[in-house]
């Protein structure tokens, strides 16, 4: 866990992002009527639905730039993974030394995609550019991209019904969007020092009496 509140702890350099990456997965649902508007302007919908599907939702966000970037996708494998990382290093930061991605310990979270994908010289490439730092086991809410996938939610994927793939990209790219003209950066409070005390003092508690005197 130090190793990871040690990468959040570095400071901004447009050289060498942090970059936080989990997913989310979603159903979607159509409606099996219209959904009607009462007076005070709330959109009343029926409790009935229907299943179109499923998605993944990939969100990418640097906490110190306030930028962030989600893929919508219909599933979650090697090459989907692979995908994301090349994204990061061609076109999220082309420029940049080296790309740190924080995530959790998935099967798929691993550079080794890289090859099922491209070429060897190319995947070699992208791979050295890369550093995964992977959360601790049961610790996946060390990572922050798991704060920005709360507001996603919360603001956009969990307040609506949506019947495709292709509403939903639109939907979740306008409220990208939104972000990060206003720049929302997540501050995070939670370092080695503080998580040093606070285990500490957890650790004291738990122990025997005649261990703690």
């Amino acid at each position: 866990m130090e190793m990871l509140l040690d990468v959040y702890a570095r400071p901004y350099a447009a050289h060498c992002p942090v970059v936080c990456l989990d997913e989310m997965p979603g159903q979607l649902l159509s409606q099996t009527r219209e959904p009607l508007s009462g007076s005070d302007a709330v959109r009343r919908e029926d409790y009935e639905y229907k299943r179109e599907g499923t998605f993944v939702a990939c969100v990418m966000v640097e906490p110190l730039a306030g930028w962030r970037h989600v893929d919508v996708r219909a599933h979650k494998k090697d090459e989907d993974f692979a995908s994301h990382l090349i994204y990061l290093a061609r076109q999220a930061y082309p420029a940049a030394e080296k790309i740190t991605v924080v995530l959790d310990n998935l099967s798929t979270h691993r550079k080794e995609v890289l090859w099922k994908v491209l070429p060897a010289a190319e995947a070699l490439e992208i791979a050295r550019r890369i550093e995964l730092v992977h959360t601790p086991a049961h610790g996946s809410w060390l990572n922050m991209a798991e704060l920005e996938l709360s507001v996603l939610s919360r603001q956009c994927v969990g307040t609506r019904r949506f019947e495709s793939m292709e509403r939903l990209s639109q939907e979740i790219a306008a409220w990208t969007t939104r972000r990060n003209e206003l720049a929302v950066p997540i501050k995070w409070g939670f370092t080695v020092d503080k998580s040093r005390q606070t285990f500490q003092r957890h650790d004291g508690a738990c122990r025997p009496k005649e261990l703690n005197g």
